[in-house]
């Protein structure tokens, strides 16, 4: 059988105090939890965004060396560029002085030809 009514409370039913108390630790742990678990995490975060900081310099730095490095392939090739030009220059002088020496040759051939069929008596 079911005991008296009165052993039951149909009010909202109250906790005993240390078991209120023991709520509000409870719940203070958590917040206190939660608050170390923001601080690792924002340590994290700020940790992340130094590294990537980190790596966005040296990506920064291998950029610069490689406009320095550009910078001296560009400065080498200008100046093989001129010594091609210099080359194709002096190749253009030696053929027209080639080709100077070959028409003195040739004139001077041409003149020989004239003086031995003139002066040498022709006989029949």
């Amino acid at each position: 059988s079911i005991s008296d009514p009165g052993d039951y409370d149909t009010r909202a039913p109250t906790r005993p105090a240390h078991v209120r108390a023991h709520r509000v630790e409870k719940s203070q742990l958590s917040e206190e939890k939660l608050r170390d678990m923001l601080d690792e995490l924002c340590r994290n975060i700020a940790a992340g965004i130094g590294l990537f900081r980190e790596e966005i310099s040296g990506v920064s730095t291998g950029l610069q060396n490689t406009e320095i490095t550009a910078a001296t392939h560009e400065t080498r090739l200008t100046k093989v560029e001129q010594q091609l030009t210099a080359l194709q220059m002096a190749q253009t002088q030696t053929r027209e002085s080639m080709a100077s020496q070959e028409d003195k040759r040739r004139w001077k051939n041409l003149k020989c030809r004239r003086l031995y069929t003139t002066s040498v008596p022709q006989t029949i």
